[in-house]
């Protein structure tokens, strides 16, 4: 009798152990929520809106690349740190590009070298990836090694279709054939450009000549040689 009453003595000693936990369990306060994952802050439209003005601002007045603190492409490379990939910028980076090697190729027509060489640089600078440089390095380095023929013209002698004006293209025609060489051909009008090609054609030989033409004055016609003939073909 007496090991029963004691086990249920140990019984009530549980039971009242539970009650007292599970009253200490509902006493206690809830645990602290997570704290929220981080959310970025929304963009800074007002401040990439005043600097893509101040990009384009500067684009129009041709501060491209200077003075470095107020130039288009420091402004644009601003926005692209606070938006990745901004269109905007992006495409002002590749105008800013374009803008360069447009006047590259504007100096290589008009032979002026350094000045070529110096827009690609500055393009270079900008976009060193840019597709179009290789091709036009490599037409610069050859155009300004090439040798070059020049027969100047009378204004009369092409307008009367001299005979003198003729045997002198005629003879020029002999070099204006070789596989390496192209013609620029310079003239008062369309009518005068093509008789000066014809006057090249009457030269003996099948190739055919490559040449340009431009309008104007006084009328004038280069063979530029190149080391390379290929390069010749390659409208380079």
């Amino acid at each position: 009798m007496r090991r029963i009453e004691l086990s249920k003595a140990s019984i009530a000693i549980a039971l009242l152990a539970l009650a007292a936990c599970q009253v200490e369990e509902r006493a206690a306060p809830p645990a602290p929520p997570s704290p929220p994952e981080p959310v970025a802050p929304p963009p800074p439209t007002e401040r990439v809106n005043a600097l893509l003005d101040r990009a384009d601002a500067a684009f129009q007045d041709e501060r491209l690349l200077h003075p470095a603190a107020d130039s288009a492409l420091t402004h644009y490379l601003a926005v692209l740190e606070l938006v990745p990939g901004q269109p905007d910028a992006v495409d002002g980076i590749e105008r800013i590009v374009e803008r360069f090697l447009g006047r590259a190729q504007e100096a290589i027509r008009q032979q002026r070298w350094a000045a070529a060489r110096s827009m690609l640089d500055r393009a270079r600078l900008v976009d060193a990836e840019h597709p179009s440089l290789p091709s036009l390095y490599r037409q610069l380095q050859r155009l300004r090694d090439a040798e070059r023929i020049r027969l100047d013209l009378s204004s009369a002698a092409v307008r009367d279709r001299t005979a003198e004006a003729a045997d002198a293209l005629a003879r020029l025609g002999v070099r204006a054939r070789q596989p390496n060489a192209r013609v620029l051909i310079r003239a008062g009008s369309d009518v005068q450009g093509r008789w000066i090609y014809a006057q090249l054609n009457r030269a003996p030989g099948d190739r055919r000549i490559r040449a340009e033409m431009e309008i104007g004055w006084p009328p004038r016609v280069v063979v530029v040689l190149f080391a390379d003939p290929d390069f010749a073909g390659e409208g380079g």
